[in-house]
């Protein structure tokens, strides 16, 4: 989202609210107040009954002298009209209405007004709407039309700003034609204060290249001041004792849909002897004289001034918050995980799409090829997402490949392993998710040309921008979410028997669940960027938590998750047998299931399930209940999962029951006798924990099922489960 643009168009703004009137005070449309009266600006068509109204500034038709298709065009209102009532002509025109960002919209009203007062209905179509902007990478509107309608005010800031290498535009390069009033001036009296000021009161002196000033700041000053020159000469010269043109009256009596009243023709002749008095104006007079042609404050062609800005001091957390991040997982080791290896590109690439936003999104360079840095980051933004999108797709595809090949027909089975050996690879991995993301974004890319395109057409072009970019985040959330729903679908049983918290939340090894959450944020980031009212440094602020949530899904969080495992499981033994790894696998579990079954020795298999479970509450007491439904079905005499094990095994077995039996009733003696705490303390300390019976017991239940792996070793389920194990292990999927 860029709201840079609201630096480089705010004078704009201030051209159409200009004071240009300046004595008294100002406030809101304000322009003079003396003698309880007050003068306002309104547009053309907002005049009430009661107001008595005097011009300010008007719609213009600008031309350049030497267009060969306006040879013999007459340069008056009358001329402009006949020209664009000829439909064969206007087909040969191009013609372009050029406003600022904040006025499109009286612009679109009054140019709607004119042509249907005038009858021109037909040449709507042929008009374009363009925003007026500095910067580099856009066409000269200039030359790039042979009609523009603008204000007035607009013309002075763009003769300065559009310029061929070391030519400057002229106002003797240019015909105008005055055509309608575009803001109008209104008092509620027809004896108005402007009778009481003098002109000296309302002209403040300017100067050229005034060191003081930006480069913004010099060009409205200029413009300002020859706007005043030119609204004064049009004044002195205005006739009928109302300071408008027939035609001009005429279009706001239709417009307003009543009689305008007009200044007093006392207070208008006073106004314009004054105006003729102070320029002393006469026959051979002309208001160019006065202009400054020779200044700009313009540097370099189209005004791509460098200005910095408080707010690109932002640019100094991003770079500490990238480079943390590279610092996290090259010195911690993190990059070597499979964690981050299972993201190929991510932990690398996504920090540096950051830097390129956070820059193109700097003030400084807001004047540097604008619409051609918005359509590269739209692509960027588009590849980065498909990229991102199609390395989760290719995760969750790894994690769940024994499910999708069909490991019932082995000898198709085989053939599906040989060419996903070869396509699981880092570096193909690589070439399939980045390349066929770049294949894709010259698709997935086109709405942003679109929507460069036809820009100049949009009343608010950021809030568009910014709709796109939440949009293709949006778009990337849902190709993740949509992996992770069919992830669901594969493993389902583990959905039903461990539940959906369990699945959601701890079944996520590598946190991408919680990182399609986080990136689902940017999104409500991106809203609140977008509201006009909120500051620049809000403003930033929200990109900034957008940053925060790229870099943490681009390994970060998963890096902070394997440095603070490690801390903690720092004393416990790195070294478990490979029937343990395997059993970590759920394909796996299902395959040992089945051939337990058929083998009739599930008693291993579901006893060292039982203790898995334990394992979770390692360093809690064994609770009664537990250690005796572990005796009723895989120790007692005759149990329905009898277990197999030495009898030594079995003995120490019942010695810890017998402890955890007469702990259990000393306890409940202490309850009824209402002992201190401090001896229930002493007796709950001699009560086993669940890690004596897991160390008892586990040892020979890994044994059992480790005679029947040897067995299941043979057949070729198992082959094709661990060739496609294999796989999944070089691809750091498991």
């Amino acid at each position: 989202m860029n709201r840079c643009h609201l630096v480089n168009h705010v004078f704009l703004f201030l051209l159409i609210v200009v004071i240009v009137f300046t004595c008294g005070t100002c406030n809101g449309n304000m322009l003079l107040q003396g003698n309880d009266q007050t003068v306002y600006y309104t547009l053309y068509n907002s005049i009430h009954q009661k107001d008595y109204v005097f011009p300010y500034t008007f719609l213009k038709a600008y031309m350049l002298k030497d267009n060969p298709k306006l040879l013999s065009f007459n340069v008056t209102r009358s001329g402009v009209i006949d020209l664009l009532k000829d439909e064969k002509m206007v087909k040969s025109l191009r013609i372009g209405i050029v406003s600022s960002w904040d006025t499109t919209k009286d612009y679109r009203q009054i140019m709607n007004d004119f042509f249907r007062f005038y009858q021109l209905e037909h040449i709507v179509e042929q008009v374009s709407f363009t925003i007026g902007r500095y910067g580099t990478c856009q066409a000269n509107i200039f030359d790039n039309f042979d009609i523009i309608f603008s204000h007035n005010q607009m013309f002075y800031m763009w003769i300065r700003i559009f310029r061929n290498g070391n030519r400057s535009y002229k106002m003797d390069d240019f015909l105008s034609v005055t055509l309608a009033p575009f803001y109008v001036f209104v008092i509620t009296e027809p004896l108005g204060p402007i009778e009481e000021y003098t002109v000296h009161n309302l002209v403040w002196n300017t100067t050229c290249n005034d060191d003081g000033l930006d480069f913004i700041s010099q060009l409205v000053n200029i413009a300002r001041y020859e706007t005043k020159v030119e609204y004064f000469f049009y004044t002195s010269k205005s006739g009928n004792g109302t300071l408008f043109e027939r035609e001009d009256r005429l279009f706001m009596s239709s417009m307003n849909g009543f009689d305008i009243m007009y200044v007093s023709s006392q207070v208008a002749d006073n106004w314009k002897n004054k105006i003729v008095n102070y320029y002393n104006i006469n026959e051979n007079t002309s208001y160019q004289s006065y202009l400054l042609p020779q200044c700009t404050a313009c540097k370099n062609d189209y005004c791509e001034e460098f200005v910095f800005a408080d707010t690109d001091y932002w640019i100094i957390p991003v770079t500490l918050l990238m480079i943390i991040h590279y610092c996290v997982i090259f010195f911690s080791g993190s990059f070597r995980t499979p964690a981050l290896k299972i993201r190929l590109l991510i932990p690398y690439l996504l920090p540096i799409i950051v830097f390129y936003f956070e820059i193109h999104f700097s003030i400084i360079i807001v004047y540097s090829c604008k619409n051609v840095r918005n359509a590269i980051s739209g692509f960027i933004l588009t590849g980065g997402i498909l990229t991102y999108a199609f390395t989760i797709i290719r995760v969750y595809y790894l994690r769940n490949l024994y499910h999708i090949i069909n490991t019932r027909n082995i000898e198709s089975s085989i053939r599906n392993i040989a060419f996903q050996r070869k396509i699981s690879g880092p570096l193909p991995g690589i070439l399939l998710t980045g390349g066929i993301a770049l294949m894709l974004v010259p698709i997935f890319g086109s709405p942003y040309l679109v929507a460069i395109s036809s820009i100049d057409e949009m009343d608010n072009s950021v809030i568009v921008l910014n709709a796109l970019y939440a949009v293709y985040i949006g778009l990337g959330c849902s190709i993740g979410g949509i992996a992770i729903v069919l992830d669901l679908v594969f493993n389902r049983r583990k959905l039903k028997e461990k539940g959906l918290k369990y699945v959601l939340f701890f079944d996520d090894p590598f946190l991408i669940r919680l990182e399609v959450f986080l990136l689902s944020l940017c999104i409500v980031f991106i809203v609140l960027i977008s509201i006009p009212s909120i500051d620049f440094h809000s403003a930033r602020f929200f990109r900034f938590m957008i940053y925060v949530i790229v870099i943490l899904n681009s390994g970060l969080l998963v890096s902070f998750k394997q440095i603070i495992t490690k801390v903690f499981n720092r004393k416990k033994k790195n070294e478990i047998s490979n029937l343990e790894v395997y059993m970590q696998n759920s394909a796996f579990q299902i395959m040992m299931k089945e051939y337990c079954v058929k083998e009739m020795s599930l008693e291993n298999y579901n006893c060292y399930m039982f203790l898995e479970r334990l394992k979770e509450k390692t360093d809690q007491l064994i609770d009664l209940t537990v250690i005796q439904q572990l005796e009723k079905d895989y120790f007692a005499l005759n149990s329905i999962y009898e277990l197999n094990i030495p009898s030594n095994v079995r003995k120490s077995f019942y010695e810890l029951l017998k402890q955890v039996e007469d702990s259990h009733a000393q306890l409940c003696e202490m309850a009824e006798s209402n002992m201190t705490g401090m001896n229930t303390s002493h007796e709950n300390s001699s009560i086993p924990k669940y890690s004596d019976l897991i160390e008892l017991v586990n040892i020979n239940i890994i044994s059992n099922l480790g005679d029947t792996l040897s067995r299941l070793e043979v057949t070729n389920e198992y082959q094709v489960w661990q060739e496609l194990y294999d796989i999944q292990s070089k691809s750091s999927v498991i």
